[in-house]
């Protein structure tokens, strides 16, 4: 589990390093608003359902680095891994 998670790490520091070099500052702009949307949206939806997306520094964090596609994988963990 150790390697599996460092592995997951460094790779997505690799990801993180090569979009911010390739994007201009009003882009990267756009992503986070747009993640940070999609995780306000995300919970009002999951309160419609009795279940709830913590909003804390982990999940803004993962929401405005990611964006739309970090939003989606903290749904899935939420779904698949911690029900």
């Amino acid at each position: 589990m150790g390697i599996f998670l460092l592995s997951l790490i460094i790779s997505g520091t690799a990801i993180l390093i090569f979009m911010i070099k390739k994007l201009s500052f009003p882009k990267i702009l756009l992503s986070v608003l747009s993640g940070m949307a999609a995780l306000f949206m995300c919970d009002l939806l999951f309160s419609f359902y009795g279940s709830f997306m913590p909003i804390n520094i982990c999940t803004v964090s993962v929401s405005a680095i990611g964006g739309i596609p970090g939003v989606i994988l903290l749904t899935l963990l939420k779904t698949f891994l911690l029900m």
